[in-house]
Protein backbone atom coordinates (compact mmCIF):
# COMPACT_ATOMS: atom_id res chain seq x y z
CA UNK A 1 0.00 0.00 0.00
CA UNK A 2 1.22 3.61 -1.04
CA UNK A 3 0.05 7.30 -1.57
CA UNK A 4 0.49 6.29 -5.36
CA UNK A 5 -2.04 3.27 -5.32
CA UNK A 6 -4.94 3.77 -7.62
CA UNK A 7 -8.44 4.88 -6.19
CA UNK A 8 -11.17 3.83 -8.82
CA UNK A 9 -13.81 6.46 -8.75
CA UNK A 10 -11.97 9.45 -6.91
CA UNK A 11 -10.57 12.17 -8.07
CA UNK A 12 -9.30 15.62 -6.72
CA UNK A 13 -10.14 18.84 -8.50
CA UNK A 14 -8.83 22.72 -7.29
CA UNK A 15 -5.23 21.52 -6.81
CA UNK A 16 -6.41 18.81 -4.16
CA UNK A 17 -9.11 21.47 -2.30
CA UNK A 18 -11.96 19.37 -4.13
CA UNK A 19 -13.05 15.84 -3.32
CA UNK A 20 -14.58 14.60 -6.12
CA UNK A 21 -16.60 10.64 -5.88
CA UNK A 22 -18.00 9.22 -9.27
CA UNK A 23 -19.11 5.44 -9.11
CA UNK A 24 -20.74 2.92 -11.94
CA UNK A 25 -23.39 1.87 -9.27
CA UNK A 26 -25.08 2.99 -6.46
CA UNK A 27 -22.70 2.86 -3.04
CA UNK A 28 -25.76 2.34 -0.41
CA UNK A 29 -22.93 2.46 3.13
CA UNK A 30 -20.53 5.33 1.55
CA UNK A 31 -21.31 8.22 3.57
CA UNK A 32 -21.94 6.05 6.75
CA UNK A 33 -18.54 4.37 6.10
CA UNK A 34 -16.78 8.02 5.78
CA UNK A 35 -18.14 8.72 8.60
CA UNK A 36 -16.04 5.69 10.40
CA UNK A 37 -12.16 6.75 10.92
CA UNK A 38 -11.11 3.35 9.39
CA UNK A 39 -12.57 4.70 6.11
CA UNK A 40 -12.15 8.34 6.55
CA UNK A 41 -10.21 11.13 3.95
CA UNK A 42 -7.58 12.24 5.24
CA UNK A 43 -5.64 15.12 3.83
CA UNK A 44 -2.19 13.94 2.58
CA UNK A 45 -0.28 16.53 4.74
CA UNK A 46 -2.24 15.34 7.94
CA UNK A 47 -0.18 11.33 7.77
CA UNK A 48 2.71 9.93 7.68
CA UNK A 49 4.15 9.55 4.41
CA UNK A 50 5.87 6.16 5.92
CA UNK A 51 3.33 4.95 8.54
CA UNK A 52 0.09 6.51 7.64
CA UNK A 53 -0.10 7.23 11.17
CA UNK A 54 -2.32 10.38 11.74
CA UNK A 55 0.21 13.22 12.96
CA UNK A 56 -2.28 16.18 12.87
CA UNK A 57 -5.57 16.09 13.66
CA UNK A 58 -6.40 19.79 12.45
CA UNK A 59 -8.55 19.22 9.40
CA UNK A 60 -11.53 18.01 9.91
CA UNK A 61 -14.92 17.19 8.43
CA UNK A 62 -16.52 17.23 11.93
CA UNK A 63 -18.48 20.13 13.74
CA UNK A 64 -15.24 20.46 16.06
CA UNK A 65 -11.35 20.30 15.34
CA UNK A 66 -8.04 19.95 17.15
CA UNK A 67 -6.81 23.40 17.77
CA UNK A 68 -4.07 22.40 20.86
CA UNK A 69 -2.48 20.24 23.01
CA UNK A 70 -1.99 21.56 26.09
CA UNK A 71 -0.29 18.48 27.56
CA UNK A 72 -1.13 15.22 30.07
CA UNK A 73 -3.53 13.67 27.29
CA UNK A 74 -5.84 17.17 27.29
CA UNK A 75 -6.82 18.50 23.70
CA UNK A 76 -8.38 21.51 23.23
CA UNK A 77 -11.37 21.33 20.48
CA UNK A 78 -12.70 24.64 18.62
CA UNK A 79 -16.38 24.57 16.66
CA UNK A 80 -15.35 23.96 13.05
CA UNK A 81 -18.07 27.41 11.37
CA UNK A 82 -17.54 25.45 8.07
CA UNK A 83 -19.41 22.26 8.97
CA UNK A 84 -23.13 22.37 8.26
CA UNK A 85 -23.96 21.45 12.16
CA UNK A 86 -22.55 24.34 12.83
CA UNK A 87 -24.22 27.29 15.00
CA UNK A 88 -22.67 29.87 17.29
CA UNK A 89 -25.43 28.63 19.98
CA UNK A 90 -23.26 25.13 20.26
CA UNK A 91 -20.29 25.33 22.79
CA UNK A 92 -17.69 26.86 20.51
CA UNK A 93 -14.48 25.99 22.58
CA UNK A 94 -13.74 22.35 24.45
CA UNK A 95 -11.37 21.19 26.76
CA UNK A 96 -10.77 17.26 26.99
CA UNK A 97 -9.68 16.37 30.28
CA UNK A 98 -7.92 13.15 30.36
CA UNK A 99 -7.44 10.84 32.86
CA UNK A 100 -4.33 9.63 33.68
CA UNK A 101 -4.92 7.31 36.20
CA UNK A 102 -7.63 5.10 37.31
CA UNK A 103 -10.10 6.45 39.40
CA UNK A 104 -13.25 5.27 41.41
CA UNK A 105 -16.34 6.39 40.40
CA UNK A 106 -17.26 8.79 43.44
CA UNK A 107 -13.65 10.60 42.54
CA UNK A 108 -15.24 10.76 38.97
CA UNK A 109 -17.98 12.31 39.89
CA UNK A 110 -16.37 14.29 42.60
CA UNK A 111 -14.39 16.22 39.66
CA UNK A 112 -18.53 17.41 38.58
CA UNK A 113 -18.81 18.39 42.05
CA UNK A 114 -15.15 20.15 42.52
CA UNK A 115 -16.57 22.10 39.02
CA UNK A 116 -12.92 20.36 37.13
CA UNK A 117 -14.81 19.37 34.71
CA UNK A 118 -18.43 20.48 33.22
CA UNK A 119 -18.76 17.22 30.83
CA UNK A 120 -19.31 13.45 32.18
CA UNK A 121 -19.77 11.60 28.71
CA UNK A 122 -20.74 8.19 28.25
CA UNK A 123 -17.95 6.20 28.42
CA UNK A 124 -16.89 7.30 32.21
CA UNK A 125 -18.88 5.98 35.27
CA UNK A 126 -20.78 3.06 33.29
CA UNK A 127 -23.28 2.29 35.44
CA UNK A 128 -26.04 4.49 34.51
CA UNK A 129 -27.69 4.64 37.91
CA UNK A 130 -25.03 5.90 39.84
CA UNK A 131 -25.38 9.24 37.68
CA UNK A 132 -28.80 9.48 37.82
CA UNK A 133 -28.47 8.82 41.92
CA UNK A 134 -25.44 12.14 41.25
CA UNK A 135 -27.47 14.45 39.48
CA UNK A 136 -30.64 13.68 41.95
CA UNK A 137 -28.81 14.66 45.07
CA UNK A 138 -26.67 17.26 43.41
CA UNK A 139 -28.92 20.07 41.71
CA UNK A 140 -27.58 22.43 38.81
CA UNK A 141 -26.84 19.40 36.48
CA UNK A 142 -28.89 17.89 33.26
CA UNK A 143 -28.54 14.41 32.36
CA UNK A 144 -29.05 12.20 29.17
CA UNK A 145 -30.18 8.66 29.75
CA UNK A 146 -30.33 6.61 26.01
CA UNK A 147 -32.08 3.91 25.26
CA UNK A 148 -30.95 0.68 26.28
CA UNK A 149 -28.50 0.11 23.60
CA UNK A 150 -25.39 -0.64 25.31
CA UNK A 151 -24.83 -4.77 25.44
CA UNK A 152 -22.64 -6.95 28.13
CA UNK A 153 -21.83 -9.99 26.50
CA UNK A 154 -19.43 -13.06 27.52
CA UNK A 155 -17.23 -13.84 24.45
CA UNK A 156 -16.17 -17.49 24.42
CA UNK A 157 -12.14 -17.12 22.74
CA UNK A 158 -10.98 -20.22 20.33
CA UNK A 159 -9.29 -21.50 24.05
CA UNK A 160 -12.69 -21.59 25.85
CA UNK A 161 -14.59 -23.04 22.45
CA UNK A 162 -12.15 -25.94 22.72
CA UNK A 163 -12.23 -26.34 26.50
CA UNK A 164 -15.68 -25.80 26.81
CA UNK A 165 -18.46 -27.87 25.54
CA UNK A 166 -21.40 -25.57 23.65
CA UNK A 167 -23.98 -26.98 27.17
CA UNK A 168 -20.78 -25.45 29.01
CA UNK A 169 -21.20 -22.26 27.58
CA UNK A 170 -24.79 -21.65 27.60
CA UNK A 171 -24.67 -22.37 31.08
CA UNK A 172 -21.89 -19.83 32.27
CA UNK A 173 -24.16 -17.73 30.35
CA UNK A 174 -27.27 -18.54 31.69
CA UNK A 175 -25.64 -18.10 35.51
CA UNK A 176 -24.07 -14.43 34.54
CA UNK A 177 -27.43 -13.40 33.49
CA UNK A 178 -29.30 -14.59 36.64
CA UNK A 179 -26.87 -12.87 38.52
CA UNK A 180 -25.86 -9.29 36.54
CA UNK A 181 -29.63 -7.86 37.43
CA UNK A 182 -29.20 -8.10 41.61
CA UNK A 183 -27.02 -5.58 41.81
CA UNK A 184 -28.34 -3.25 38.63
CA UNK A 185 -31.47 -1.19 38.58
CA UNK A 186 -31.71 0.01 35.22
CA UNK A 187 -31.34 -3.61 33.42
CA UNK A 188 -32.75 -5.55 30.62
CA UNK A 189 -32.32 -9.02 29.92
CA UNK A 190 -31.79 -9.51 26.09
CA UNK A 191 -32.16 -12.47 23.74
CA UNK A 192 -30.49 -11.54 20.94
CA UNK A 193 -27.81 -9.18 19.38
CA UNK A 194 -30.04 -7.89 16.66
CA UNK A 195 -33.46 -7.17 17.83
CA UNK A 196 -35.48 -5.13 14.58
CA UNK A 197 -33.62 -4.88 11.67
CA UNK A 198 -32.08 -8.73 10.96
CA UNK A 199 -33.99 -9.80 14.21
CA UNK A 200 -34.18 -13.67 14.73
CA UNK A 201 -37.41 -15.07 12.88
CA UNK A 202 -40.02 -16.42 15.92
CA UNK A 203 -39.00 -19.90 15.85
CA UNK A 204 -35.01 -19.13 15.92
CA UNK A 205 -36.06 -16.57 18.74
CA UNK A 206 -37.86 -19.70 20.86
CA UNK A 207 -35.03 -21.62 20.51
CA UNK A 208 -32.29 -19.59 21.40
CA UNK A 209 -34.54 -18.04 24.48
CA UNK A 210 -34.53 -21.61 25.78
CA UNK A 211 -30.95 -21.99 25.19
CA UNK A 212 -30.33 -19.36 27.24
CA UNK A 213 -32.68 -19.17 29.71
CA UNK A 214 -33.49 -23.42 31.20
CA UNK A 215 -30.90 -26.10 32.03
CA UNK A 216 -29.51 -28.42 34.39
CA UNK A 217 -27.83 -26.90 37.68
CA UNK A 218 -24.40 -28.47 37.64
CA UNK A 219 -21.08 -27.36 38.84
CA UNK A 220 -18.56 -26.62 36.39
CA UNK A 221 -15.43 -28.31 37.74
CA UNK A 222 -13.20 -27.82 35.23
CA UNK A 223 -10.47 -24.62 35.57
CA UNK A 224 -12.17 -21.58 33.65
CA UNK A 225 -9.95 -18.54 33.67
CA UNK A 226 -11.33 -14.95 32.72
CA UNK A 227 -11.03 -11.94 31.84
CA UNK A 228 -13.05 -8.78 32.80
CA UNK A 229 -15.10 -11.25 34.79
CA UNK A 230 -13.77 -9.35 37.86
CA UNK A 231 -13.84 -6.16 36.86
CA UNK A 232 -18.15 -6.46 36.33
CA UNK A 233 -18.69 -9.35 38.84
CA UNK A 234 -16.09 -7.86 41.97
CA UNK A 235 -18.63 -8.77 44.87
CA UNK A 236 -20.42 -11.92 43.43
CA UNK A 237 -16.88 -14.26 43.41
CA UNK A 238 -18.36 -16.19 46.30
CA UNK A 239 -21.57 -16.99 44.23
CA UNK A 240 -19.72 -17.72 40.99
CA UNK A 241 -17.27 -20.12 42.70
CA UNK A 242 -21.04 -22.13 44.07
CA UNK A 243 -21.30 -22.67 40.28
CA UNK A 244 -17.52 -22.77 38.80
CA UNK A 245 -15.22 -23.50 41.81
CA UNK A 246 -12.11 -23.08 39.71
CA UNK A 247 -12.31 -20.27 38.07
CA UNK A 248 -9.38 -18.16 37.83
CA UNK A 249 -9.43 -14.53 37.05
CA UNK A 250 -6.66 -13.00 34.59
CA UNK A 251 -7.30 -9.29 35.41
CA UNK A 252 -7.20 -10.40 39.35
CA UNK A 253 -4.14 -11.90 39.25
CA UNK A 254 -1.25 -10.39 37.21
CA UNK A 255 0.97 -12.86 35.67
CA UNK A 256 4.28 -13.38 37.60
CA UNK A 257 6.01 -13.47 34.31
CA UNK A 258 6.98 -11.47 30.94
CA UNK A 259 5.80 -14.07 29.25
CA UNK A 260 3.00 -14.26 26.46
CA UNK A 261 -0.16 -15.15 28.65
CA UNK A 262 -2.56 -17.33 26.64
CA UNK A 263 -5.86 -16.16 26.00
CA UNK A 264 -8.57 -16.36 28.75
CA UNK A 265 -11.61 -18.86 27.96
CA UNK A 266 -14.04 -16.43 28.41
CA UNK A 267 -14.30 -12.58 28.84
CA UNK A 268 -17.05 -9.94 29.02
CA UNK A 269 -17.10 -6.45 26.85
CA UNK A 270 -19.85 -4.58 26.54
CA UNK A 271 -20.71 -2.96 23.16
CA UNK A 272 -23.54 -1.38 21.34
CA UNK A 273 -26.48 -3.39 19.98
CA UNK A 274 -28.48 -3.08 16.52
CA UNK A 275 -31.49 -1.77 15.71
CA UNK A 276 -31.20 -0.33 12.51
CA UNK A 277 -28.92 -1.54 9.61
CA UNK A 278 -25.78 -0.58 10.98
CA UNK A 279 -22.94 -1.00 8.44
CA UNK A 280 -20.61 1.34 11.01
CA UNK A 281 -21.24 -1.65 13.74
CA UNK A 282 -21.19 -4.79 11.65
CA UNK A 283 -17.75 -3.54 10.60
CA UNK A 284 -16.81 -2.91 14.08
CA UNK A 285 -17.99 -6.74 15.04
CA UNK A 286 -16.74 -8.20 12.05
CA UNK A 287 -13.05 -6.73 13.56
CA UNK A 288 -13.31 -8.65 16.34
CA UNK A 289 -12.93 -12.67 16.80
CA UNK A 290 -17.06 -12.44 17.22
CA UNK A 291 -19.32 -13.84 14.49
CA UNK A 292 -18.48 -17.53 13.69
CA UNK A 293 -16.58 -16.92 10.45
CA UNK A 294 -13.19 -17.02 9.47
CA UNK A 295 -11.06 -14.06 8.23
CA UNK A 296 -11.56 -14.84 4.92
CA UNK A 297 -15.65 -15.60 5.55
CA UNK A 298 -15.82 -12.76 7.00
CA UNK A 299 -14.03 -10.17 3.88
CA UNK A 300 -16.47 -12.04 1.45
CA UNK A 301 -19.98 -11.48 3.84
CA UNK A 302 -18.76 -7.98 4.45
CA UNK A 303 -18.16 -7.45 0.65
CA UNK A 304 -21.84 -9.01 -0.46
CA UNK A 305 -23.22 -7.43 2.28
CA UNK A 306 -22.59 -3.82 1.02
CA UNK A 307 -22.74 -4.84 -2.43
CA UNK A 308 -26.38 -5.71 -2.04
CA UNK A 309 -28.70 -3.31 -2.86
CA UNK A 310 -31.71 -4.94 -1.91
CA UNK A 311 -32.77 -4.62 2.09
CA UNK A 312 -34.43 -7.74 2.52
CA UNK A 313 -31.55 -9.49 1.68
CA UNK A 314 -29.39 -7.68 3.78
CA UNK A 315 -31.56 -8.24 6.73
CA UNK A 316 -31.61 -12.15 5.66
CA UNK A 317 -27.60 -11.80 5.84
CA UNK A 318 -27.59 -10.22 9.47
CA UNK A 319 -30.13 -12.39 10.99
CA UNK A 320 -28.43 -15.69 9.66
CA UNK A 321 -25.15 -14.28 10.93
CA UNK A 322 -26.44 -13.40 14.21
CA UNK A 323 -28.08 -16.46 14.35
CA UNK A 324 -25.02 -18.93 13.44
CA UNK A 325 -22.73 -16.60 16.58
CA UNK A 326 -25.85 -17.07 19.33
CA UNK A 327 -26.60 -21.20 18.67
CA UNK A 328 -22.82 -21.86 18.63
CA UNK A 329 -22.43 -20.36 21.92
CA UNK A 330 -19.58 -17.86 20.67
CA UNK A 331 -20.74 -15.11 21.84
CA UNK A 332 -23.86 -14.53 24.11
CA UNK A 333 -25.62 -11.46 25.77
CA UNK A 334 -25.87 -10.80 29.57
CA UNK A 335 -27.45 -7.82 29.97
CA UNK A 336 -28.82 -4.51 28.27
CA UNK A 337 -27.85 -0.79 30.04
CA UNK A 338 -28.55 2.45 28.58
CA UNK A 339 -25.80 4.99 28.29
CA UNK A 340 -25.67 8.27 30.62
CA UNK A 341 -24.14 11.82 30.22
CA UNK A 342 -24.08 14.67 32.53
CA UNK A 343 -24.04 18.37 31.70
CA UNK A 344 -23.70 21.38 34.26
CA UNK A 345 -26.50 23.79 33.57
CA UNK A 346 -27.25 25.86 32.09
CA UNK A 347 -26.06 23.17 29.33
CA UNK A 348 -29.17 21.14 28.13
CA UNK A 349 -29.09 18.01 26.20
CA UNK A 350 -31.27 17.38 22.53
CA UNK A 351 -29.94 13.92 21.94
CA UNK A 352 -31.58 11.18 19.89
CA UNK A 353 -32.40 8.36 22.35
CA UNK A 354 -31.57 5.76 20.23
CA UNK A 355 -28.19 6.79 19.72
CA UNK A 356 -25.17 6.39 21.73
CA UNK A 357 -22.42 9.14 21.93
CA UNK A 358 -21.29 12.85 23.26
CA UNK A 359 -22.61 14.89 20.20
CA UNK A 360 -21.51 17.83 22.03
CA UNK A 361 -22.43 20.06 18.91
CA UNK A 362 -26.20 19.34 19.83
CA UNK A 363 -25.49 20.93 23.45
CA UNK A 364 -27.76 24.15 23.51
CA UNK A 365 -27.77 26.78 26.70
CA UNK A 366 -31.35 26.61 28.50
CA UNK A 367 -31.79 30.29 29.22
CA UNK A 368 -33.73 29.39 32.23
CA UNK A 369 -31.16 28.51 34.24
CA UNK A 370 -27.58 30.29 35.35
CA UNK A 371 -24.71 28.93 37.22
CA UNK A 372 -24.06 30.99 40.78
Amino acid sequence: MSLQDPCPGLQVSDNGQNLVMKFAERKTFLFHLLTNITYAVIPRGSIDQKTFKINDYRNTSGPYYVNAYPGAGNIKLKANPFHYHYSDKIPQNIKIIAFTKYLKNEEILGMLSDKTIDYLRISAVLKPEDKVDFVAANPGYNIHLSRPVRMLFVLFTERGRRRLSREERFFIARKLRGLYPLRRRMLEIPDQIFQMEGGLSKMQLREIQALLNTGAEVVLKKKVEAKRLYSYFWLDGDEIKKWMPKVEYQDLYPPKSSKVVHEPDFYLFGCDMGFQDDVGLLAYYLDMDFFSMTPAEKGKWFADYIASQDKNARMRMIQALQYKTLYDARALPIGLLPYASVARKPWAFNYPPAIAGDALWRLRRNLKWTLK
